[in-house]
């Protein structure tokens, strides 16, 4: 009899290690987890949020006042999926598309300008697939907005007026698109007039 209670005094013993362990564990994963990588998480939830229902300008302007940068903009299926950077922390968000995907993929080209949706035609040729611009033409009003939030965006923003955006003339792309862009400029004819402070800029080649 005083074997079977041993016996059983170890099981339990043995069982309260175990919980404790795996609370311990479970502890240590939360603790991984840093005020960064959160803040980068819920940056992304939002952006996703607002290219589902704005398509890439939405995300990009999102990114912008949040302080973080759009590094990735997709459309997969029927959800937007965007990459950001907050802080030197990236992050993955999804959301449910609420506006036609075609709209969602390439509505920031409407009322760009001939000249600048030949240069695109070309770059989707080089791409194999349609570029991806996060701002194209732009309201006086949505320009407006973007200068009034310009101390949070890591890129220049010009003033309301000034902007070739506003006469469709220029586009904004994810950082790791206008990384490859840049090097077709001579197939595309679009270059970066600010490779240095405003690279996913491009404008016609001069």
């Amino acid at each position: 009899m005083a074997g079977h209670q041993q016996g059983s005094v170890r099981t339990a013993l043995v069982s309260v290690v175990a919980v404790g362990a795996a609370l311990f564990w479970g502890a240590g994963r939360l603790a991984l987890v840093s005020p960064f990588q959160t803040r980068a998480d819920r940056v992304a939830a939002s952006t996703a949020r607002a290219g589902a229902a704005d398509g890439p300008e939405g995300a990009w302007l999102a990114a912008t006042v949040a302080g973080a940068s759009l590094v990735a903009y997709e459309v997969d299926g029927g959800d937007a999926v965007v990459t950001v950077e907050a802080a030197g922390t990236r992050a993955v968000g999804r959301a449910r598309l609420r506006v036609n995907p075609a709209v969602a993929q390439g509505g920031s080209r409407q009322g760009l300008s001939a000249s600048m949706l030949g240069a695109l035609a070309r770059a989707d040729q080089v791409f194999g697939r349609p570029v991806p611009i996060t701002s194209g033409l732009r309201s006086t009003q949505r320009q407006t907005e973007l200068y009034a939030a310009r101390a949070s965006n890591p890129y220049p923003v010009a003033p309301p007026g000034s902007s070739r955006h506003e006469s469709g003339q220029a586009i904004d792309v994810p950082v790791d698109v206008a990384a490859i862009l840049a090097l077709a400029s001579d197939r595309t004819g679009l270059c970066q007039p600010y490779p240095d402070n405003d690279p996913v800029h491009f404008e016609l080649c001069r």
